[in-house]
């Protein structure tokens, strides 16, 4: 019988090896995973705080420069530079002074972070202005979901390698 046998001492070999190899590299795929989806979150929060507090300081400028009008003027003329993200701002006296278009994407988008903040403005009714900011990470998402498949990949085919390589090493 020239059939390979299935109790054999090399495929029971390789085949474990194979699996300690996978569990190895896919525990270390996980742990870079989770680290660097750590870092992109973080670095998420700090993105939205920096353009909250750019907001904050040209909507301050606006409306001690030019008041109610002013303030909506630059809010139009930056609508466009506020792609992926939502601006809602309210006056003091809470009501809704601009707003952003809503999008279908942002709608329907599991990845939205948002922040709520104030700004001093004196010369506005109520004396400050309320607003919200909300931005769609969305393409980071989906950037984590590549790379999660490109580690299962690279784990299933180490294993596949390492099994086929020691096979072949064994019958030797």
């Amino acid at each position: 019988m020239s059939g390979v046998c299935s109790h054999s001492i090399g495929r029971r070999l390789s085949t474990k090896l194979a699996l300690v190899t996978m569990l190895v590299i896919g525990a270390l795929c996980g742990a870079s995973y989770w680290s660097v989806s750590m870092m992109v979150k973080e670095r998420n929060l700090k993105d939205l705080e920096l353009r909250c507090d750019l907001i904050a300081d040209i909507l301050a400028l606006e409306a001690k420069d030019g008041g109610r009008a002013a303030v909506l003027r630059r809010l139009e003329t930056d609508a466009p530079m506020r792609a992926r993200t939502r601006l809602e701002v309210w006056d003091g006296r809470g009501e809704l002074l601009y707003a952003d278009r809503s999008t279908p994407a942002m709608s329907s988008s599991s990845h939205l972070r948002d922040r709520v903040f104030t700004v001093a403005a004196p010369g506005l009714p109520g004396g400050e202005l309320r607003a919200r900011y909300t931005v769609d990470y969305t393409a980071d998402a989906q950037m984590g979901q590549r790379w999660a498949a490109v580690f299962v990949g690279v784990t299933l085919a180490a294993g596949a390698v390492v099994a086929l390589a020691t096979g072949l090493t064994v019958r030797r």
